[in-house]
């Protein structure tokens, strides 16, 4: 279950305030995984997600849903996006594999993405430098896209 709240632009349309945090990098063993048969996958390919409206003057218990749409990861998105993401995750996994998961950062992927949990640093292999906890997430712009297309063909 994720939810993904929605602000609304100046010229009234909705767009993602943040992007979609999934699931935790264990480092020490995604180094054994591959995408299809990974902990990534098996957490988070039936994502039910509730899309809402926020506003920051109402309480949450206040907030207007939007949509509520169940995601299945391997069949529900376009192959050309799930290709992207498998490519997006290969080059995670190799820099982990490499020992270089404290030199990750968002920019040097297109649809998934890491994100900081917190300052604690933990064990990465093949390395003796720690690397701080991080998550995979879907980056903002194409969480975007996605609502847009949903917008398009249901709301």
């Amino acid at each position: 279950l994720k939810n993904v709240p929605l602000i609304k632009n100046l010229k009234g349309e909705l767009n993602i305030k943040e992007g979609l945090t999934l699931s935790k990098i264990n480092y020490l063993c995604i180094v054994d995984e591959e995408f299809k048969a990974s902990s990534f996958i098996k957490e988070n390919q039936n994502l039910l997600i509730i899309f809402y409206l926020y506003d920051n003057l109402k309480p949450c218990l206040d907030y207007k849903i939007i949509e509520i749409k169940l995601i299945n990861l391997l069949e529900n998105l376009s192959v050309i996006d799930l290709a992207q993401i498998q490519a997006d995750w290969e080059y995670i996994v190799n820099k982990i594999r490499g020992g270089e998961a404290h030199l990750l950062s968002e920019g040097q992927t297109s649809y998934l993405s890491i994100t900081n949990d917190s300052k604690n640093r933990v064990r990465q292999p093949n390395s003796q430098v720690k690397a701080k906890t991080k998550s995979f997430y879907l980056k903002r712009s194409y969480v975007n896209s996605f609502l847009t297309e949903l917008i398009k063909n249901h709301i």
